[in-house]
C-alpha cells in the first residue's frame, strides 16, 4: 500500500486538473472530490451519435432558448357522457389523425378503474390510460389517455367532495407542469365547490411547475346575469388565475349556449396556452364541445429501435426453389450429422440473402398489446379501407 500525505494528495490533485496524470490514479482522486478545477475555459463537447440502438435519439444540446417552431404538446378536452365501445373506436382515430399527446376527459361514467373492453381499445399503439372512476353512484368520473412516450408523475391525490379531478406532473428538460382534468357536477354545493376549488389552488402555491386546469366546471362562465357564475369568476380573478375559452362549449336545445368547459392557468403565465379552438362535436356523440390546444413544452422523445427485416413476402419462388435443388445440400447431401446441419444452415442462408436479403430499419417501439389480434388489426384496416371510398 502506497500513503500520500495530505500535501501530497493536494498537489497531484492539481496536477490531475492539468492532464499530467491518468489511469486508475486519476479515477480515485476524482472520486474523493480532490481535484481542483483550472482556470481554462470550459471546452465545448463534442455531439457523438448515439450507439445503443434500443435508447432514444439523443437531441443536440442548444442554447436553452426555445424554439418558435418546435412541435409543442398538442392537448384535447372533453366531456363524452359515457366513454362507450363506439365512442372509444372514435377517439382512437382522433388521437392518431390528429397525432394527440394528452386527451383529458370528463363523464367517463366509469365504475372501476380496472382494464375493460373500453379501456384496452384506448390502450394501444403507444398510448395509455388513467382514471378515477366514480365508484359509489352513476356518471361522473374522468379520465387522461396519454402517449407512452410522455414523462410525468402522478402526484397522491387529495380528498374533495365537491369535484373529481387527476393531475400528472408533466417533467421536460426544461419544463414542469401539473395539468389537472376536473369535473364538478352540475348539482353540487357552490360555496363547498369554491372554499374546496380555493384550497386547491392554495395547496399548489409552493409547489413545482406551472399549473393548467382544464374540464367541465359547470359554471355558465361570461354570463354577468347568473349570481352563481359571477362568484365562480371573482374567485378565479381573486386566486391570480386567467380562463382561456371564450366560446360556448355546450349545446342546449341544438344551440350552443354557455360557456361550461375551461381552460385555466395562473394569470403570470401569459404564454401557457396555444392555438385554442373550440369544436362542435356530433349530437349523438356528446352534447359538450371538443376543446384543442397546445403546451409550449416539448414533444417526447419517440423511442425507437432498429430491426432487420426481409421482404419473405415478394420472394420468387421459382427462383428460390431452383436455386436450392441446385445447390450442394441437394445435389451432394452430406452423410455426416455435423456437416450435414452446416450445409443446411449455409447453403439455405446464402440462398436467402440472395433472394430477400437482410436489411435494417427504424421502428418506434410500441407497448406489448397481446389483446390486439390479427383479426383486429385485419377488421381496422378493413374499416379504413371502406372509409377512403
Amino acid at each position: 500500500m502506497i500513503v500520500y500525505t495530505g500535501n501530497q494528495l493536494k498537489e497531484m490533485g492539481q496536477l490531475a486538473g492539468k492532464g499530467k496524470i491518468t489511469g486508475d490514479l486519476y479515477t480515485e482522486l476524482k472520486q474523493m472530490h480532490i481535484l481542483l478545477r483550472t482556470k481554462r475555459g470550459k471546452r465545448k463537447r463534442k455531439s457523438r451519435v448515439a450507439t445503443d440502438t434500443t435508447a432514444p435519439i439523443a437531441p443536440q444540446e442548444g442554447n436553452g432558448q426555445k424554439d418558435e417552431n418546435e412541435p409543442q404538446l398538442n392537448i384535447h378536452v372533453l366531456n363524452c357522457r359515457s366513454l362507450n365501445m363506439e365512442k372509444a373506436e372514435i377517439i382512437v382515430r382522433e388521437l392518431f389523425d390528429k397525432d394527440v399527446d394528452l386527451f383529458l376527459f370528463t363523464e367517463t361514467w366509469f365504475k372501476t378503474d380496472q382494464d375493460d373492453p373500453v379501456t384496452g381499445m384506448l390502450k394501444q399503439d403507444g398510448y395509455n390510460l388513467i382514471s378515477v372512476a366514480r365508484k359509489d353512484r352513476p356518471g361522473g368520473g374522468v379520465a387522461i389517455v396519454h402517449k407512452t412516450s410522455l414523462r410525468f408523475s402522478v402526484p397522491p391525490p387529495q380528498k374533495y367532495i365537491s369535484f373529481e379531478y387527476k393531475e400528472i406532473l408533466l417533467e421536460t428538460v426544461s419544463e414542469c407542469v401539473r395539468l389537472c382534468v376536473l369535473y364538478r357536477p352540475p348539482n353540487g354545493s357552490v360555496p363547498q365547490f369554491l372554499d374546496e376549488f380555493t384550497r386547491y389552488i392554495d395547496g399548489h402555491t409552493t409547489t413545482s411547475g406551472k399549473l393548467v386546469i382544464a374540464g367541465d366546471f359547470n359554471f355558465h362562465w361570461g354570463d354577468n346575469k347568473d349570481p352563481t357564475a359571477c362568484r365562480f369568476m371573482e374567485t378565479v380573478k381573486s386566486l391570480g388565475l386567467d380562463q382561456w375559452v371564450t366560446e360556448p362549449t355546450h349545446t342546449y336545445r341544438d344551440e350552443l349556449k354557455n360557456t361550461l368547459d375551461l381552460v385555466i392557468t395562473r394569470a403570470a403565465d401569459i404564454e401557457m396556452i396555444n392555438d385554442l379552438t373550440v369544436s362542435p362535436t356530433p349530437k349523438e356523440f356528446s352534447d359538450h364541445c371538443l376543446i384543442s390546444f397546445k403546451l409550449p413544452i416539448q414533444k417526447p422523445i419517440t423511442r425507437k429501435t432498429r430491426i432487420t427485416v426481409r421482404d419473405i413476402k415478394n420472394i420468387n419462388m421459382e427462383g428460390f426453389v431452383a436455386d436450392i435443388e441446385q445447390s450442394t445440400l441437394f445435389t451432394n447431401t452430406p452423410t455426416d450429422l455435423d456437416d450435414l446441419i452446416q450445409s443446411y444452415n449455409t447453403t439455405l442462408l446464402q440462398i436467402l440473402d440472395k433472394h430477400a436479403p437482410a436489411t435494417t430499419k427504424e421502428v418506434i417501439v410500441r407497448p406489448h398489446t397481446p389483446w390486439f389480434s390479427g383479426v383486429i388489426r385485419k377488421a381496422k384496416k378493413d374499416r379504413r379501407k371502406a372509409e377512403r371510398k
